[in-house]
């Protein structure tokens, strides 16, 4: 089974995804462990308004390409 990381770097050799970088911080956020225990409702929202803030575009920009050039 593949890492996320290893999918990560097929993706960018693929050209599926553009900036490899983005995608890894986006993978260490999501592995943080304040978002696995997020119970407090303000570190939920907080969570949620940099995630929507930083990585937003990159699952847009994924969309649009799978659109154009993998479907």
């Amino acid at each position: 089974m593949e890492s996320p990381r290893q999918i990560l770097k097929t993706a960018y050799e693929a050209r599926m995804i553009q900036n490899d970088i983005l995608w890894l911080e986006a993978l260490r956020a999501r592995n943080n462990v304040n978002v696995a225990h997020a119970y407090n409702n303000g570190v939920a929202l907080d969570i949620i308004k940099e995630t929507k803030n930083n990585y937003y575009n990159i699952f847009v920009e994924l969309k649009e390409t799978i659109d154009k050039n993998w479907l």
